[in-house]
């Protein structure tokens, strides 16, 4: 079974496909107010990170910086940074948990009875 999650990161929203053996970022969601050229000004400006790490920890590629902005998804980081060049690593203490907020929300739609799935 999968799952569908959206979640929200400042301007627009990340989709997470999660299923039992794991969790994976797809493309993102820009909500209906953006037109094309809002698109790509947004897609050249900045990048997502989602549980990217190796040896050394956490990190994010191609960033200009540090991330502007860090939650963790089931303990996972989801992270917002301008785009750049770098491979710069991030420390994950203290930022917020958004899961217990997030799964009252969460859900699946069976497309054959087109009715919302129960977790």
């Amino acid at each position: 079974m999968i799952f569908n999650n959206i979640i929200g990161l400042d301007d627009i929203f990340v989709w997470l496909l999660e299923s039992k053996a794991n969790t994976v970022k797809v493309p993102h969601l820009f909500p209906k107010h953006f037109d094309l050229p809002e698109i790509f000004a947004w897609l050249d400006s900045y990048r997502i990170s989602f549980n990217e790490k190796d040896e050394k920890g956490f990190y994010f590629f191609n960033a200009a910086s540090y991330p502007d902005k860090i939650v963790l998804y089931k303990g996972m980081p989801l992270a917002l940074a301008k785009s750049g060049n770098n491979k710069i690593y991030f420390n994950i203490d203290g930022a917020p948990e958004i899961t217990e907020e997030f799964t009252c929300h969460a859900g699946g739609i069976n497309s054959a009875l087109g009715e919302p799935r129960k977790r």
